[in-house]
């Protein structure tokens, strides 16, 4: 069944991310300022599905798998004694995500940037974008 919005004043993330309505998809992004593995998949974590918590839920895809949590637990506390093994542990993670493909990428956003041969210590970052304190004209 496909529904079309009722009206201009309906809230559209309000509606798909409240369980009691059933979405099966919907189109939303999601930005962070801490790109750590732990943060990134934070909201793949069970206690991030907030069942008709509409603003509240951070996992509106309801994705829950307790032997991944287990595993996210686990990847967090090697992190203290040794990021190599942390580091496989997190790509474990990673590649169980991309198999239960909780979420479906639809875009993947590319920026490109033209500069002068005069501005020095360019640098971006996929979350902030250019971070213009650090460079330089000369």
């Amino acid at each position: 069944r496909f529904d079309v919005w009722p009206n201009s004043s309906f809230d559209y993330f309000d509606y798909v991310f409240d369980s009691r309505n059933r979405v099966q998809a919907g189109f939303m992004g999601w930005l962070t300022y801490d790109a750590s593995a732990s943060n990134t998949f934070s909201l793949y974590r069970c206690d991030a599905f907030v069942p008709a918590g509409a603003v509240d839920d951070q996992n509106p895809a309801e994705f829950c798998d307790p032997s991944l949590d287990r595993l996210m637990r686990r990847a967090e506390a090697v992190q203290a004694t040794s990021l190599a093994d942390a580091d496989d542990l997190w790509a474990e993670v990673e590649q169980r995500l991309v198999r239960a493909a909780p979420w479906v990428p639809l875009v993947n956003p590319l920026s490109v940037d033209v500069l002068s041969t005069q501005v020095h210590n360019f640098k971006r970052t996929p979350t902030l974008g250019v971070l213009f304190d650090q460079m330089w004209v000369r």
